[in-house]
């Protein structure tokens, strides 16, 4: 049986979801030379793919009583027919109507009977011009899991035609029985006290260094103020107005930057702030629009917002894996600032706080202890979680950043000119802020509730004011 389990870090993206909540994740791939581009073809190229990422033709089942983690199996059943779809934008439309489909296309869950992905292709009337969307369950792989999935998908400019061998006939495997995957469980529930022992030990190693780090974080005594330590997070974030329970309702929003220009800030600071980063300057960037926005609605916080940045945790060996390998960082969205350099150094300063604490203290232990919850274990956690969130913030904002492909890209001989993130929202994180960079830019993906971010348009424009006003000031 090749059944394979899912970890506990991947069955929490299932237990997440609610009618309010998606667990997945998608992307919008804007294309250009696309005339011959059609339903059939895109899904000739896809099926053709397929046998590279496995999981594609796997759906879940659960351990009877969510006793034990599910598992993935083959889909003795699969029809590409059932993942790969066209919309026909009316000629009136253009692309211009692509972000509008996709507000209602990523509010519906994913059907989990089938394997956990969808594809809708979008083209314009005129011809020549496409986009793409490819949503898949956070379940199945983390955002470096969905680079890794773009290799396998998409080609390389350069080669175009691929070097693809025959493409091997799906033989799928027989479906396990309920009492197979019982007897599995058994096996895995016994070795679950070595993996305890294994993350106590891990735990009594860094508990002192945690525990100092928590007591810094705490307010001192007769005072609301956290103490003075450079680096040092409060345990709770600002409330915000987007930072309360969400709706099922989505809307996102688009738009690409030009790399060099990112490149040219980071160079022209350096003598005064140091190395920073290509995710320094987009974090810069997200506390700017963040803090005019939140000026322009009367609620900018005394504290700086906390975002939380996830943070890839594979090794050489797994670069390539998919499933969820990842934690998250908490670190600095300097909005009080008023100066963008200083908002820039405040950011390079405590991302490298935080980084090296993660390395130091945490690597490893949430999806470690993520092992420990079953399914049954875990939907009651969220829905605690859910509740909590709403109320009590640990950070305003995600905020990630995935470096894909450093060349050009094609889809089927249709040339990428954009390939936009569209994340995930949660009870009391109503605003997701993804950057996929690829070739010569970074393509900007924001996604929110429109009932607590009703002008998300307003606040993706001035992040893109932002690069101009950062520009100016590291030039001056």
């Amino acid at each position: 049986m090749t059944a394979r389990q899912l970890s506990g870090l991947d069955a929490e993206f299932l237990a997440m979801e609610s009618s309010e909540v998606c667990g997945h994740f998608g992307t919008v791939t804007v294309l250009e030379g696309a005339e011959g581009l059609d339903l059939p073809a895109l899904r000739e190229h896809i099926g053709a793919r397929l046998h590279r990422v496995p999981v594609l033709r796997q759906r879940v089942m659960n351990v009877v009583l969510g006793l034990d983690q599910p598992y993935w199996v083959d889909d003795s059943d699969f029809d590409i027919d059932h993942h790969v779809h066209e919309v026909l934008l009316p000629a009136s439309d253009g692309l211009d109507g692509v972000a509008a489909r996709i507000d209602a296309l990523h509010a519906e869950h994913l059907d989990r009977a089938l394997p956990l992905w969808q594809v809708y292709l979008f083209r314009d009337p005129d011809g020549g011009r496409a986009a793409v969307y490819f949503k898949i369950h956070h379940a199945v792989m983390d955002g470096v899991g969905g680079s890794a999935l773009i290799a396998a998908v998409f080609e390389d400019a350069a080669d175009p035609l691929g070097s693809e061998p025959v493409v091997p006939a799906w033989d799928p495997e027989p479906v396990p029985s309920h009492v197979d995957l019982i007897s599995r469980s058994a096996w895995s529930m016994a070795r679950t006290g070595l993996r305890s022992m294994r993350l106590s030990a891990q735990m009594m190693v860094r508990a002192p260094a945690v525990a100092q780090a928590v007591v810094r974080r705490l307010p001192s005594s007769g005072s609301s103020a956290v103490a003075a330590d450079a680096g040092v997070l409060p345990l709770r974030a600002p409330r915000t107005p987007f930072n309360a329970r969400i709706t099922g309702h989505r809307q996102c929003e688009l738009r690409t930057l030009p790399l060099e220009e990112i490149k040219q800030v980071c160079r022209a600071v350096a003598p005064l702030v140091g190395a920073v980063t290509v995710n320094d300057v987009v974090m810069t960037l997200c506390a700017g629009a963040l803090r005019r926005w939140l000026i322009e609605h009367g609620a900018l916080p005394e504290q700086p917002l906390l975002a939380a940045v996830p943070v890839s945790e594979r090794t050489d060996a797994d670069h390539q894996a998919f499933g969820n390998r990842l934690a998250l960082v908490r670190g600095p969205l300097p909005t009080p600032e008023a100066d963008p350099i200083e908002r820039l150094r405040a950011v390079h300063e405590g991302m490298a706080t935080a980084l090296r604490r993660h390395d130091n203290l945490t690597r490893g232990l949430v999806s470690d202890a993520a092992e420990y919850a079953p399914p049954l274990v875990a939907r009651a956690g969220w829905w605690v979680a859910a509740r909590a969130m709403a109320r009590v913030n640990a950070f305003n904002v995600m905020v990630a950043n995935v470096r894909g492909p450093s060349g050009p890209m094609v889809l089927a001989g249709a040339r990428v000119v954009g390939h936009h993130p569209v994340s995930v929202l949660v009870h009391g994180q109503g605003l997701n802020i993804s950057v996929f960079g690829f070739d010569d830019r970074l393509c900007w993906g924001l996604l929110a509730d429109p009932a607590l971010v009703p002008d998300l348009p307003h606040l993706a424009d001035l992040v893109s004011e932002e690069l101009i006003l950062l520009r100016a000031a590291s030039a001056g």
